[in-house]
């Protein structure tokens, strides 16, 4: 059994809608469920502001709409804000197989890794 530590999850988001809900949703249906879920609008001029605020019902789920700074600023605001004790990146356009999370931690732990995780995955 592992620790159930608070992972957070940084999505920076910029003109993806037609990817970005089944991004989010591969987030929210991990099978560990000790998430902190952070969406980062960075100033999307399509609906992917709109479908971020969609998932704002659920309690793990934190959202920032800023104005367009690039990637590396969405993710900057994300690392910024996040509470987790570890970290992991998912592009808008990607997304998680259910049980990705909880595979990283376990080898984040079997490892004793303290550091960053920073990955993404697509089916």
């Amino acid at each position: 059994m592992i620790p159930e530590p608070l992972v957070s999850v940084i999505v920076p988001v910029f003109g993806v809608e037609s990817y970005l809900r089944e991004a989010l949703d591969s987030v929210v249906k991990q099978t560990y469920r000790n998430l902190e879920i952070i969406l980062v609008d960075d100033g999307s001029s399509d609906d992917s502001s709109a479908i971020c605020d969609e998932y704002a019902h659920d309690p793990r789920v934190v959202i920032f709409h800023q104005k367009n700074g690039g990637l590396s600023a969405a993710r900057n605001t994300g690392l910024d804000f996040m509470i987790g004790a570890y970290v992991a990146f998912l592009d808008p356009d990607d997304t998680y197989h259910s049980g990705f999370i909880h595979s990283l931690l376990e080898a984040a732990v079997k490892q004793a890794f303290t550091g960053f995780c920073s990955t993404a995955s697509s089916p």
